[in-house]
């Protein structure tokens, strides 16, 4: 293998992502749910996905009792 950098150049320019995000085509329904948590900044408040927008977040539907 003579030039063992060409391989790695090109799986690193074809493994970056473009930042773009697109939800219009997913399966995606949004929705609000009013946050509950009193030690939160947003108590009170209805929050969903697009709240979070262009974030990580992660939601978990339990029995609050």
């Amino acid at each position: 293998m003579k030039h063992p950098w060409v391989i790695l150049f090109l799986l690193f320019v074809f493994s970056c992502e473009d930042k773009k995000v697109e939800i219009g085509d997913s399966d995606f329904t949004p929705f609000l749910v009013k946050d509950l948590n009193p030690n939160s900044s947003t108590y009170g408040k209805e929050v969903g996905p697009s709240f979070y927008f262009g974030k990580v977040v992660a939601y978990y539907f339990g029995d609050p009792g």
